[in-house]
């Protein structure tokens, strides 16, 4: 495999009411989103994709499909790209619930307490173990590059610990836009990222 991008899925609904909508299939896309989406699929028109994989929730899977479209590529939806589980916290808007969330994904990142989790949601450690497998068989696609198109808290969340050169404090720190991307190659058993928004991470 040459490289793996993770691309954020373009402005959906839900951000932009600031709403917790990670079950089922969620919001889709704003106007700006399939825009976004648009722009990015042109942006990697001389990536040599051959494979596009993408969360099942709506706002992931119709940015790929309009890149997937500019592109000529069919889109395989995998559970293992979905944006992980909130729990009680699904469904509701509001500051509270934001400091909730952000104050979880600092003991998690920076206190390396990974069986914490809101209640009735995904534990960091459950979140790790989902993902890494991805991430492994991406890796034995071949020649090619996949693009995965997937959600900014599960990569801010999973990247840290699988991927070489992106510490716990860059990550709890980093954001991801809508539609920007995240490059990782792989090396040997490791993998490295090369890119995170057009940056590498220090």
């Amino acid at each position: 495999m040459r490289a793996l991008f993770f691309a954020r899925h373009g402005e959906s609904e839900a951000n932009v009411t600031h709403v917790f909508a990670n079950r089922g299939t969620g919001p889709g896309l704003t106007e700006l989103g399939r825009r976004q989406a648009r722009e990015l699929g042109r942006g990697l028109a001389s990536a040599q994709i051959t494979q596009i994989r993408t969360s099942p929730l709506a706002r992931a899977r119709q940015t790929a499909e309009v890149i997937g479209d500019l592109l000529g590529l069919p889109c395989q939806p995998d559970e293992a790209l979905r944006e992980y589980d909130v729990g009680i916290l699904e469904g509701t808007v509001g500051p509270v619930q934001w400091h909730q969330y952000a104050e979880m994904e600092r003991a998690w990142l920076l206190g390396a307490e990974w069986d914490r989790r809101h209640p009735g949601g995904e534990s960091y450690r459950e979140i790790v173990a989902r993902f890494e497998p991805f991430l492994r068989r991406a890796a034995t696609h071949g020649t090619g590059t996949v693009l995965a198109v997937t959600h900014g808290g599960l990569l801010r969340m999973a990247l840290p610990r699988l991927v070489a050169g992106i510490g716990p404090g860059f990550a709890h720190g980093a954001s991801i836009p809508n539609c920007g991307v995240v490059e990782i190659v792989p090396a040997d058993e490791a993998f490295s990222c090369r890119s995170w928004c057009g940056s590498r991470p220090p």
